[in-house]
């Protein structure tokens, strides 16, 4: 996917990680588990690449999320 990007192919990057996180989806139940930031940050740095700079700004805002929400459970694993 990242290839597509470094192409110039940003369309088809695009779908590629669009597909990856519908996959997640499946698998998790949404894209909200941690599992799914990298392929967030992905898209959100192609939608940069393309100029949709609101959507990618969305899409950060989200992973941001994820990772707070994680790093607090996670967190409190280490500590017990």
């Amino acid at each position: 996917m990242g290839d597509y990007n470094a192409l110039g192919r940003f369309e088809e990057a695009e779908r590629a990680y669009r597909q990856s996180l519908a996959i997640w989806a499946q698998i998790q139940g949404s894209n909200n588990e941690i599992d799914s930031a990298d392929p967030l940050v992905s898209l959100g740095s192609n939608l940069q690449l393309q100029g949709r700079y609101r959507e990618a700004e969305s899409l950060f805002h989200q992973v941001m999320e994820i990772a707070t929400t994680h790093q607090s459970r996670s967190s409190v694993h280490w500590l017990a």
